[in-house]
């Protein structure tokens, strides 16, 4: 039962992720790294495969793939995640977070790979 919720939840947390990526792009263009080309292109691609991960959860056919596609897209995310730290907490002109919540960001990485193994 616990596993179930938790699995519901993760999917409605990656569906509307995946949603925002293309009702608020320019926001996560944004805070993209320089070096990271296309960046446009990577957050369109992105969202609609953190729609592909979330839907996929809810499918047990695709689960256990669904929660290797969420992995997968969270270690890419981590090359946006840590020049974020690298830079003293800049995640975009003009917008700077202390470091302990760009670190906390990061360590959450960590919990949401344990969540997607797990219900997948």
């Amino acid at each position: 039962m616990t596993k179930t919720i938790l699995r519901y939840l993760l999917a409605i947390i990656f569906i509307g992720s995946g949603v925002m990526h293309f009702i608020l792009p320019d926001t996560y263009v944004k805070v993209m790294p320089d070096f990271i080309p296309y960046p446009l292109a990577c957050v369109l691609i992105s969202g609609v495969l953190e729609l592909a991960g979330g839907v996929g959860l809810l499918m047990s056919k695709w689960r256990n793939r669904a929660s290797w596609l969420i992995v997968a897209l969270l270690l890419s995310f981590l090359a946006v995640h840590i020049p974020h730290i690298i830079n003293g907490g800049r995640v975009m002109d003009g917008i700077t977070l202390p470091l302990a919540a760009v670190w906390g960001r990061l360590a959450f990485q960590a919990v949401f790979i344990v969540w997607a193994r797990w219900v997948g």
